[in-house]
């Protein structure tokens, strides 16, 4: 059993297989990315060693990390009327 989780707490709902984590995790992470992340902001799936006790291990991890591209090709949220101060993309960390 699989589930993706993040740093803010929440669950989804669990999957049978990595692949299943794998196809819901992106939606996951675009929604995140829409409501505002930190410089410590991640996403992760698990795997369930035992459901029951909520003891599981992360076997894929996505941090938030400064798109540095997006600033040099259209310059500062602020420049562009918005109320963050950084682009933000996810970038797969090696566990």
């Amino acid at each position: 059993m699989y589930a993706i989780f993040d740093d803010k707490g929440y669950m989804s709902l669990t999957f049978d297989s990595l692949e299943e984590a794998e196809k819901s995790v992106g939606e996951w992470k675009d929604n995140y990315l829409g409501e505002g992340v930190d410089f410590d902001s991640y996403v992760s799936i698990v795997k369930f060693i035992d459901v029951d006790e909520d003891d599981f291990v992360e076997v894929k991890r996505w941090n938030i990390v400064v798109d540095e591209e997006m600033h040099k090709e259209i310059g500062s949220p602020e420049d562009n009327g918005c109320d963050f101060v950084f682009w933000a993309k996810w970038e797969e960390s090696v566990i």
